[in-house]
């Protein structure tokens, strides 16, 4: 081997080491990219000027649920819904282990946002058995975003306990808005968003 093949040689070989010790460190990365579903919590601050108020399902006329959380609070935060816009920000994050929930725009991320509390389930199928609208959020106070005809398929992710609709107060999260369960026949069960 001359004296050129050996630079030549020498030099493919580092090259070699260098991608496979890349590798190895994106490799041993990975996980902790991905902490967000491996279960690990998401945390957040309150961010809120005055006391951050928490409601019974993720819409600023649910009732609310607790004495709330000042400024600088650390909350664990389960997952993550669609609700009432607040100052333009539509998410709504549930505190683990309660049933309540708070607005995201007066919650600051420590590390990785909460996944979609829809993230663990396939949709259960449903058929309206009246023609009914879909909300922003689980209320009939929240903004309509559209409607399932009579007899037309629904696609519910999991349920929330809200307003009363003629005595059944639960709510379905749909593939397009929130429904009441009072005007949706099921398949089968559909799970509550704070048990995915």
């Amino acid at each position: 081997m001359t004296a050129q093949s050996a630079r030549i040689a020498g030099k493919i070989t580092a090259i070699t080491l260098g991608v496979a010790t890349a590798a190895a460190g994106l490799a041993t990365a990975l996980p902790t990219a991905h902490a967000a579903d491996n279960g690990i919590a998401a945390k957040g601050k309150v961010v809120a000027k005055t006391t951050l108020a928490e409601h019974s399902a993720p819409s600023t006329s649910a009732p609310i649920s607790g004495n709330g959380y000042k400024k600088g609070t650390v909350l664990k935060l389960d997952c993550n819904l669609n609700g009432t816009k607040v100052d333009g920000n539509d998410v709504w994050y549930r505190v683990a282990g309660k049933h309540s929930w708070v607005a995201a725009r007066y919650v600051q991320n420590i590390g990785h946002a909460p996944i979609a509390c829809t993230a663990a389930s396939a949709p259960v199928t449903g058929k309206a058995t009246a023609t009914v609208s879909l909300r922003q959020a689980p209320t009939t106070h929240d903004r309509t975003v559209g409607h399932i005809s009579k007899g037309k398929t629904a696609h519910l992710w999991c349920k929330v306990a809200s307003q009363k609709i003629d005595g059944n107060h639960t709510w379905y999260q749909e593939s397009n808005g929130w429904v009441s369960a009072k005007y949706i026949k099921t398949s089968k069960s559909v799970p509550y968003c704070s048990q995915l």
